[in-house]
């Protein structure tokens, strides 16, 4: 089978893992740093170029780097994105890479450096069990750590798991990393301070000269314009159903900012025979040659929609099923091709 062909970072890009790896590899203890791009912009692809490139040679060593995120979507992410990087190098030895996270739990016997990739769950679940001790000994043997949605790096949960890593360093600095699309978005003004003492004020952003203030003002129109992110058309399909919230379920909402719909909501919508019958007729309408990305409320209703338009014979059809916790809701996806 041919190779893919390497992905090249843009320049905005290579000039970001730069400046990343000048931090990295400077004088004295100041290795912490923020790395802030839209949703889009190729955070993980940037942190994993510049930080399997720096861990080379301790990976020898039998280091680790320690990436933590927020999901299983963002850590099998991660993972992909580490495969395809070191399988595009020429690196001699073979990297190994261990999942942490969900029911992942890596046996102590077969941990011997390389890549481990974990959820701050199941790190703080771990810590009260006896699996502590093999925790501070991987801890022990750290090089980096890179945290995905850095912004949520202010909960007691991190600081827990940091305050372990410098004390089984014996305070020695260990470079840590921060990826966030939104590095101010904290609640609180101490949690803000944090964050800059966290990071040690590194702050890494695209340069763009003249245009600059403009991709300031707004990124996401700006990345858009410049073809970096593709457009979206968003297609509402209106119906006559109207759907009552339980007490039970406004006060799950009303407690919890972050959830938008409970679980119980979406499983409902998802069984409504009505409402999917008039989206797969929507389905039935993409052009030739278009491609469409469909979120669904359930895995169970997208694998509905994709046997739906397989049976068709209708489209080729690419299935990526996504639990995405740090979404305001559980996002699915299915990729329908013409």
């Amino acid at each position: 089978m041919p190779k893919m062909p390497e992905r090249k970072l843009k320049e905005y890009q290579l000039e970001m893992k730069e400046k990343m790896l000048k931090i990295l590899n400077g004088e004295g203890e100041n290795r912490n740093c923020m790395l802030s791009l839209p949703t889009g912009g190729g955070k993980t692809r940037i942190a994993v170029e510049a930080f399997l490139e720096w861990m080379q040679r301790k990976f020898d060593e039998n280091k680790y780097l320690i990436w933590i995120a927020q999901s299983e979507e963002l850590c099998e992410q991660c993972i992909s994105c580490i495969e395809e990087v070191w399988g595009k190098k020429e690196f001699v030895l073979s990297l190994r890479v261990y999942r942490y996270f969900a029911g992942y739990n890596p046996k102590e016997e077969d941990l011997q450096g390389g890549v481990i990739v974990c959820s701050i769950q199941k790190i703080h679940s771990q810590l009260k069990t006896e699996e502590k001790t093999k925790i501070q000994e991987i801890l022990s043997h750290t090089g980096a750590v890179i945290i995905d949605e850095a912004h949520r790096a202010s909960t007691m949960m991190y600081d827990e798991f940091l305050d372990m890593l410098q004390d089984v360093n014996e305070r020695k600095h260990v470079a840590i990393c921060g990826l966030s699309a939104t590095p101010g978005r904290t609640k609180v003004e101490e949690e803000g301070k944090k964050l800059v003492e966290r990071f040690e004020t590194n702050l890494i952003t695209p340069e763009f000269k003249d245009e600059d203030s403009i991709y300031k003002e707004h990124p996401l129109q700006y990345f858009k314009d410049k073809g970096y992110l593709s457009r979206t058309r968003h297609v509402l399909i209106k119906g006559e159903i109207v759907y009552h919230l339980s007490d039970v379920e406004l006060r799950e909402i009303k407690a919890d900012d972050c959830v938008e719909y409970t679980k119980e909501f979406l499983k409902h919508i998802a069984k409504d025979e009505e409402n999917n019958r008039r989206i797969l007729h929507e389905l039935t309408k993409i052009p030739e040659g278009k491609a469409v990305l469909v979120y669904t409320c359930t895995v169970e209703q997208a694998k509905h929609f994709a046997r739906y338009c397989k049976e068709c014979g209708k489209y080729y059809v690419t299935e990526k099923f996504y639990h995405s916790l740090g979404f305001p809701i559980e996002n699915f996806t299915v990729n329908i091709v013409k």
